[in-house]
């Protein structure tokens, strides 16, 4: 009898990458992607002071992860995946001049960067909430896409927002708010 694994695809998620769920412990969530999209750039970072989320990135693809021990996805102290960002200028996120990456993910729905927000009501019918993000009262800037556990942010390039807006970025899980 032959038995076949499905290979892991990286899938732009509410709650992970693909299979990949938020709140797996690091070192096997690392694993998976290492054998995916190689080795990380170097250094790591914890960008926001004494925030407890540490960034691994890798640039040219435009994606960063992110690992906590905080109680986001799990209450046990293990260090685990806890988000991930995806966007053309990644790398600037590190203070890196690396270029724009390929930003080639998208989600199930095929969604990506440079999708519409047309494209995304489209995909998600009657699942898309369009707010004003990091500015109550303010001119609506960015939508999510309920899971779960989480939701996948879109941040949008062409502002003001209106249906051939184009995202410029996506994230889901623990990032720094606003």
């Amino acid at each position: 009898m032959t038995t076949t694994t499905a290979p892991f695809q990286l899938v732009l998620g509410p709650d992970g990458l693909g299979s990949l769920d938020f709140g797996e412990p690091t070192a096997s969530a690392m694993e998976i992607l290492v054998g995916l999209l190689g080795q990380p750039d170097p250094g790591e970072e914890y960008p926001y002071g004494g925030h407890p989320l540490r960034h691994v990135y890798w640039g040219s693809v435009g994606l960063a992860v992110v690992f906590s021990d905080y109680q986001f996805y799990r209450d046990d102290g293990e260090e685990h995946f806890a988000g991930w960002s995806h966007s053309p200028s990644i790398g600037d996120l590190a203070g890196w001049d690396h270029g724009p990456s390929s930003a080639p993910f998208k989600t199930a729905a095929g969604i990506g960067i440079d999708s519409t927000l047309a494209d995304l009501q489209t995909a998600y019918p009657d699942r898309v909430n369009i707010e004003a993000e990091c500015d109550p009262g303010g001119p609506p800037t960015a939508a999510y896409v309920h899971g779960r556990a989480s939701s996948i942010r879109f941040g949008f390039k062409d502002l003001p927002l209106e249906s051939t807006s184009r995202i410029g970025g996506m994230g889901a899980g623990a990032g720094p708010g606003c």
